[in-house]
């Protein structure tokens, strides 16, 4: 046997069997497969016109909740409601006891009530003339709803320019689908504008043009959103109704 073939033999055997090297983490190249479609957002005919309604009639923010049901994987949005709330160009201000006062009407006043209630997994609301982009503020009140222990939420964020931006929040998952994709299941009714028109004058006041916090986001984007702190707490105060100071 000639040394060279001698000596790959060896190399080979001690190659072979040498010890394993122990497993260090690598540079991760991760991706996320579904196994099955996508998850998409479904709204009825109603829901749709109702979102574009409240778009199209209030020229300052305004938010909603609304109700949803899984349909295998996708959620269907079936039914939006309006709160109590203080409007500025740049922000909307829920106050305290504005969603147990929807809690409690839905109580009252319908037989499934409870039911309903219970499917609340659905914040939207209008940025007006801006980019439909999530602000920091956005972002927190989702963290808000997964410390209240919602398996799942779905936000939306509309504009006047005709763009619904849908996040879905699987909670239960720790995954974040952004800009989820969506559809419309019938075509739209014309006829629910004068009942949102009615729902906005008893429930949206304006707040006074008041100056705020500007930032820049990390991605560069210049975002005007959140008012100073102390003026939030002193509008609260100053819009609180007789009931909320009983309350207090």
């Amino acid at each position: 046997m000639s040394k060279s073939r001698r000596f790959s033999t060896r190399y080979y055997q001690s190659y072979h069997n040498r010890a394993a090297t122990r497993f260090t983490p690598h540079a991760f190249n991760v991706e996320v497969e579904f196994l099955s479609k996508m998850p998409r957002i479904l709204l009825t005919s109603e829901v749709y016109e109702d979102i574009y309604i409240l778009t199209d009639e209030v020229n300052k923010e305004v938010s909603w909740l609304g109700t949803v049901e899984r349909l295998g994987f996708d959620f269907m949005i079936t039914e939006i409601f309006l709160l109590t709330q203080h409007t500025h160009n740049t922000s909307t201000h829920i106050p305290p006891g504005a969603v147990a006062e929807l809690g409690t009407k839905l109580l009252e006043e319908r037989a499934d009530g409870l039911e309903v209630a219970n499917k609340l997994r659905f914040w939207g609301h209008s940025h007006v003339n801006m980019q439909t982009s999530a602000s920091p503020q956005d972002d927190q009140q989702m963290e808000e709803f997964e410390d209240n222990g919602c398996e799942f939420f779905i936000r939306a964020i509309v504009n006047k320019n005709g763009r619904m931006e849908f996040t879905l929040f699987l909670y239960e998952l720790g995954l974040r689908i952004n800009d989820a994709p969506w559809a419309v299941c019938q075509a739209p009714d014309n006829s629910r504008r004068e009942m949102w028109q009615k729902e906005i004058e008893d429930k949206v006041f304006d707040l006074p043009s008041l100056p705020v916090q500007s930032y820049y986001l990390e991605s560069g984007e210049y975002d005007a959103t959140v008012l100073p702190k102390d003026i939030i707490e002193r509008l609260h105060e100053a819009y609180r109704t007789e009931e909320e100071k009983d309350y207090a």
